[in-house]
């Protein structure tokens, strides 16, 4: 067992440094026709709401809900709102809350 765990130790930083080789060694391989082929051409521009970052808030859906109805309400020609997203998980976390005392725990 211990010859298996020190022949492991030593391999390790050989396939470690086999990934990066290959990487690099790839890089440069790409020819010119191969490069064109993944230019990005914009042929509908969507207004839309800019990213925002959630952090580790756990919060996610309220993000994505928001930013769906915010990019909606441009494009039907409303103006661009910033909807609070906290806000959001926070009166649905209430709700919850309520919800769980008047149910006693269930």
């Amino acid at each position: 067992m211990r010859k298996i765990v020190i022949m492991l130790a030593m391999a390790l930083p050989l396939v470690a440094n086999a990934q990066d080789d290959l990487i690099k060694k790839l890089d440069g391989n790409a020819s010119d026709s191969a490069k064109k082929k993944f230019e990005f051409k914009e042929k509908i521009n969507l207004e839309r709401t800019s990213v925002k970052n959630q952090g580790k808030s756990g919060t996610c859906w309220s993000y994505s809900t928001n930013s769906f109805l915010e990019s909606e309400m441009i494009r039907m020609g409303r103006p661009a709102v910033d909807l609070a997203e906290i806000y959001t998980a926070r009166c649905v976390y209430t709700d919850r809350a309520d919800a769980y005392v008047r149910m006693h725990g269930e």
